[in-house]
């Protein structure tokens, strides 16, 4: 039992180490949403056991939740620019070549 406790702490540990690092790889997309890990026990017993006598035996991934709060509002740098994307566009003028005459 106690190999089974350690094997699901390992395979927990493996996917919240995926989830931060799906949250760092995607960190500086615009419109992406952290992602957080939550664990559950799991333990042996009944439910007319003696909650005193009921032993852990481990963990499971019980969710893997998104953070869909609202972000920072960003205003465009300048009167003209447009906010696109997560990059700020500017208006560009009409460009002159320079040639010899």
């Amino acid at each position: 039992m106690s190999f089974y406790t350690s094997l699901s702490g390992l395979k927990n540990a493996q996917t919240e180490l995926a989830t931060i690092s799906h949250n760092i790889a995607n960190s500086q997309t615009n419109g992406y949403k952290k992602s957080r890990v939550e664990f559950a026990d799991i333990v042996a017993g009944s439910a007319y056991s003696n909650p005193k006598m009921i032993q852990g035996i481990g963990a499971v991934v019980e969710a893997i939740q998104q953070n869909f709060a609202l972000g920072p509002v960003e205003q465009p740098a300048s009167r003209g620019a447009v906010r696109r994307s997560g990059g700020i566009v500017r208006p560009v003028a009409a460009r002159r070549d320079s040639t010899r005459a």
